[in-house]
C-alpha cells in the first residue's frame, strides 16, 4: 500500500527562503509535485527521492519532510 499525501503538506513543509534560494530546475521539479494533488511520499518513490535531493539534510525543509515521512503520522485521505 503506497503511503499518499496531500501535495499542500509539501508546501506547508518548504521554507520560503530555501524554496527562493533553489535553481530554476529544482524550482520546475518542485512545482511540478506541488501540482499533482496527492503524490506516493513512500521512501524511495519518485516523489520521496526527488525532494530529499532539492532539500538536502541540514535544511529546515528536510526536517519538515521527514517529519512528513515518518509512518506514525496519518493523513487524511485524499478525496476523490
Amino acid at each position: 500500500m503506497s503511503y499518499l499525501i496531500w501535495a499542500y503538506k509539501i508546501l506547508d513543509a518548504t521554507n520560503a527562503s530555501e524554496y527562493n534560494a533553489l535553481s530554476d530546475a529544482n524550482k520546475d521539479a518542485y512545482r511540478l509535485i506541488a501540482s499533482c494533488g496527492v503524490v506516493n511520499f513512500d521512501e524511495g518513490s519518485a516523489t520521496y527521492t526527488k525532494l530529499f535531493n532539492i532539500f538536502p539534510d541540514g535544511t529546515t525543509t528536510y526536517d519538515a519532510l521527514v517529519a512528513l515521512a515518518n509512518p506514525t503520522h496519518v493523513p487524511e485521505e485524499p478525496n476523490g
